[in-house]
């Protein structure tokens, strides 16, 4: 219809907010989609650092850290995915090497 430049301008509006519509729809279950596997994917690597003793803080800290919050942080870390780390890691070299 969009493409027929005889159809009514009235059906095409209406197919057009019908269209956004529906993509809207779409995107809200995008987002519920999104926060349920990072959910899951957290709990998981909360499992996994626990059962197997993975510790990020305590790998790279020379005083002690709570076990708890070491847990929390590391089983978030491997639920986010690489990604936002890698991002992490690179803003502090940048920051890093303009500071010096």
């Amino acid at each position: 219809m969009g493409a027929n430049p005889a159809a009514d301008a009235a059906a095409v509006t209406t197919k057009a907010a019908e269209a956004a519509d529906k993509q809207a729809e779409a995107d809200k279950l995008r987002e519920k989609r999104t926060i349920i596997f990072w959910a899951i994917a957290s709990i998981c690597g909360l499992g996994i650092s626990g059962g197997f003793g993975f510790f990020l803080l305590q790998s790279v800290s020379t005083t002690p850290v709570n076990s708890f919050l070491d847990l929390a942080i590391t089983g978030l870390t491997i639920g986010a995915g690489t990604k936002p780390l890698h991002d992490l890691i690179t803003s502090m070299q940048v920051k890093a090497s303009s500071a010096a």
